[in-house]
């Protein structure tokens, strides 16, 4: 018979996942939060969150690393509906301030 099942932080989906809080990932010098971006251009996300619970949880949300993203609505300090792929997400300032994307071509 089988044993119990063993998940380990080796599997691909987990090092892909942990990779950007890594020391030894680099932010790139392009990247900006999403707050900052403007509305209706295409992103692309190269930190979901400062640390791996957070970014679990966006990842819950239907947003993922290295995947285009663009904003369709909220400016200043109020919330961002963005649009990740066929999931839009309503994102408060503060969730949304913690997600790193680069401008598409960059």
């Amino acid at each position: 018979m089988f044993g119990p099942a063993v998940e380990t932080f080796d599997q691909p989906v987990h090092k892909e996942t942990l990779a950007p809080f890594k020391p030894s990932f680099t932010v790139p010098e392009h990247a900006i939060r999403l707050t900052e971006a403007p509305l209706e251009c295409t992103f692309w996300i190269v930190r979901l969150g400062s640390s791996c619970a957070l970014s679990l949880k966006l990842r819950a949300l239907g947003l993922a690393d290295n995947t285009a993203l663009s904003v369709l609505s909220g400016h200043g300090r109020g919330p961002r509906v963005v649009r990740c792929g066929a999931a839009r997400v309503a994102l408060s300032y503060e969730l949304a301030s913690e997600i790193l994307v680069v401008e598409e071509g960059q």
